[in-house]
C-alpha cells in the first residue's frame, strides 16, 4: 500500500544522520541533498489528486452539522481539543480543524463507553428504536463480529464519495467483501490498527552474553528468519536465576509470549501463510487447519509456546524489559511504552518469521483487540458520513500517519538504526482475510491456545470443533448475503 511507503521514506530520511554517526561525519552538503531528494520522493509519492487534498471528495456544506463518534476506549487517538506541542496530538489537532472547516461540521469529543460490549448494547438499543445518534463507531475488533450478526450496522459501499480502493484504507481488508458488502473496515483513521501488529523483539545485549554470534538483521535480509530458525536460538537457552529448581518469571528465558492471546497464535501462522479457514466462491467455509503442513506448524508452535524449556507464558513486555528474555513477542505500540523506551539493555525488532526460506515475504497481523470501523445502520445523513470518513482518511494517510511512523522510529533510531529498517518492513506486511475480521469470541483465533496447548492434541481438539465454528462464520455469512435494506 501507498500508505506503508510512507513509512518507509520517512524511516529512511531518518537513517541518514544515524548512519553518519557510525563512521566518519558527512559534509552537511551531502546530508542535505539526500535528505531533499527523500522529501522530494516522498512528495511524489503523496502527491494530492486534487489542489489542496488527496481524496476526490467534493465541496460540501454540512451547515454546522455534528460528526458524532461512539468509541470502546480513548486511545483511538481520534480527538484532541488541543495543541501541546506533541507532534502526533498536534496532527490529530490540525486534521480535524481542517476537516471541520472545510466541511463546515463540528467534531464534538467521542462518547466513550466503559467496555466493547457495553458498546454493542448500546448499539442494539439505539438500532432497534430507530435512534440516529452516532455516525461513526470505533468498536473493539473481537467484539465487532457481535454488532455484525445482530445486524446492527450499515455496509461501507454503500455510502457516497467512499473509495475503498484508495491507500488510506487496508486493501486487505477488502478481501473480506462478500456480496458486494463489508460491514468492518479498517484504515489510517484508527490508529490502533497499525500500532497493534504483532513482531518479535531480541535483548542485544543478552544476545551477547549467551554467545549469540548471527546477525539477525541479515538474516531477515536473506530471507532466512524461519520459525524452526527462531527455535533453535531459543529452545536451549534458559538460566535458573533465583536458584529455586523451579521455573518462575524471575528466571531467563529464550523465548517469552504473552499468554491468552490467541490472536498472537494466529499471527504466527499467518506470518508462515497458513490460514484457519477460507471462504468459496459458493459462500461455503473451508477449514484448512487439518492440513499436513498446518498440523507440523501447530506441532512446532507447542514446541516454541508452551514445551520448550526455554519458554515462557506470560506477560512478555514485563519479562523482556526487565532483562529477563533473550527473545519477545511484542507489538509495535510497545515500543512506546516506558517499561521498553527505559530499558537498561539494548535490543532489536524482527518481523513474525516465516515459515520456510521457499517463502517470498513475511507477514503479520494486528492485536485481535485493535479498534476497527463501523456505522450504524440507522445513520440517516450518509453523505456526509461518507465524505467526512473518505476526507480525514486521507488526510491522516497524508498527514498522520507518517507522523506515528516517525515517534516509534525516532524512539528505536536512538539506539538501533537497523531496527528502523525492520520496524519498516514490519509496518509493510500487515495482512488481513475474512477468518480473522469476523472471527469474534466463537472463531478459531480465541481457540488457538487451546490448540497448541498439548502435545499430539491439535487433530483432535480441531476435529470436534469443525462444524460449530463454521456456523459462527455461516452467521456473518447469511448477513452479508441479506438484501440492502
Amino acid at each position: 500500500m501507498q500508505r506503508k511507503w510512507i513509512c518507509l521514506l520517512l524511516a529512511a530520511a531518518l537513517l541518514l544522520p544515524l548512519a553518519a554517526c557510525g563512521g566518519e561525519p558527512e559534509a552537511p552538503a551531502d546530508t542535505t541533498a539526500a535528505l531533499d531528494e527523500v522529501s522530494e520522493t516522498l512528495l511524489s509519492e503523496t502527491e494530492p489528486a486534487a489542489p489542496l487534498y488527496p481524496d476526490a471528495v467534493p465541496e460540501l456544506d454540512c451547515n454546522g452539522a455534528a460528526f458524532r463518534v461512539l468509541q470502546h476506549t480513548v486511545n483511538t487517538r481520534f480527538f484532541t481539543d488541543d495543541q501541546h506541542g506533541e507532534k502526533l496530538n498536534d496532527a490529530v489537532f490540525e486534521r480535524n480543524r481542517t476537516i471541520e472547516e472545510r466541511f463546515r461540521i463540528t467534531i464534538p469529543e467521542p462518547r466513550t463507553v466503559s467496555s466493547a460490549e457495553d458498546l454493542s448494547e448500546m448499539l442494539v438499543t439505539l438500532v432497534h428504536s430507530g435512534e440516529d445518534a452516532y455516525e461513526l463507531v470505533f468498536q473493539n475488533m473481537r467484539t465487532a463480529r457481535e454488532d455484525v450478526v445482530a445486524g446492527l450496522l450499515g455496509n461501507w459501499y454503500s455510502l457516497p464519495y467512499m473509495d475503498l480502493t484508495q491507500a488510506w484504507y487496508d486493501d486487505a481488508i477488502q478481501e473480506a467483501t462478500i456480496n458486494n458488502k463489508l460491514l468492518l473496515l479498517g484504515g489510517d483513521l484508527s490508529l490502533p490498527y497499525l500500532g497493534n501488529l504483532w513482531m518479535v523483539a531480541f535483548n542485544k545485549a543478552k544476545a551477547e552474553d549467551w554467545n549469540l554470534e548471527e546477525d539477525l538483521y541479515q538474516t531477515v535480509r536473506d530471507g532466512k528468519w524461519t520459525l524452526d530458525y527462531l527455535m533453535t536460538l531459543a529452545e536451549n537457552v534458559y538460566q535458573d536465576a533465583d536458584g529455586n529448581g523451579e521455573k518462575n518469571k524471575a528466571d531467563f528465558f529464550g523465548f517469552v509470549a504473552l499468554s491468552g492471546d490467541g490472536s498472537l497464535i494466529t499471527a504466527f501462522l499467518y506470518g508462515c501463510e497458513q490460514t484457519q479457514l477460507t471462504i468459496t466462491a459458493d459462500y461455503e467455509v473451508e477449514h484448512t487447519l487439518l492440513s499436513e503442513r498446518s498440523i507440523d506448524l501447530l506441532n512446532k508452535l507447542t514446541k516454541l509456546f508452551n514445551t520448550n524449556p526455554g519458554s515462557y507464558y506470560g506477560k512478555a513486555i514485563d519479562r523482556f524489559s526487565e532483562g529477563h528474555a533473550l527473545f519477545a513477542t511484542l507489538r509495535v505500540n510497545q515500543l512506546m511504552n516506558e517499561k521498553i523506551v527505559d530499558m537498561t539493555n539494548d535490543f532489536g525488532v524482527l518481523p513474525v518469521p516465516k515459515y520456510d526460506e521457499g517463502q517470498k515475504e513475511y507477514h503479520t497481523i494486528p492485536q485481535y483487540g485493535c479498534s476497527i470501523m463501523e456505522f450504524p445502520k440507522t445513520v440517516a445523513n450518509r453523505a456526509m458520513l461518507g465524505a467526512i470518513v473518505e476526507a480525514m482518511s486521507a488526510l491522516s494517510w497524508r498527514d498522520v500517519t507518517p507522523i506515528y511512523c516517525e515517534s516509534v522510529i525516532e524512539l528505536r533510531s536512538t539506539r538501533d538504526a537497523e531496527s528502523a529498517e525492520m520496524l519498516r518492513l514490519i509496518l509493510s506486511t500487515s495482512m488481513m482475510d475474512f477468518n480473522y475480521l469476523y472471527a469474534g469470541t466463537a472463531g478459531w483465533v480465541d481457540r488457538m491456545r487451546n490448540v497448541i496447548q498439548y502435545p499430539g492434541t491439535a487433530v483432535s481438539y480441531i476435529t470436534e470443533r469443525l462444524d460449530p465454528i463454521a456456523d459462527t462464520y455461516y452467521k456473518v455469512i447469511d448477513v452479508l448475503l441479506e438484501p440492502e435494506e
